[in-house]
């Protein structure tokens, strides 16, 4: 597992070693998190972590 990070939150993929952003961490499965990442707030119910409140903020309401 690898973590990186971007301006408001840090993206960490469990399954593959994938990353991005800096910021608090939001854990979880790639499309999980490439869900949120792209504003569709489905993808925030399989993440964890400090950053998971400000990815949702930034979801629609779809």
């Amino acid at each position: 597992m690898h973590s990186c990070s971007n301006a408001m939150t840090t993206s960490t993929a469990t399954n593959p070693g994938v990353c991005h952003g800096l910021g608090d961490k939001v854990e979880g499965p790639l499309l999980s998190l490439l869900l949120a990442m792209t504003g569709r707030v489905a993808g925030c119910d399989d993440l964890t972590g400090p950053g998971v409140p400000t990815l949702r903020s930034r979801c629609g309401p779809n």
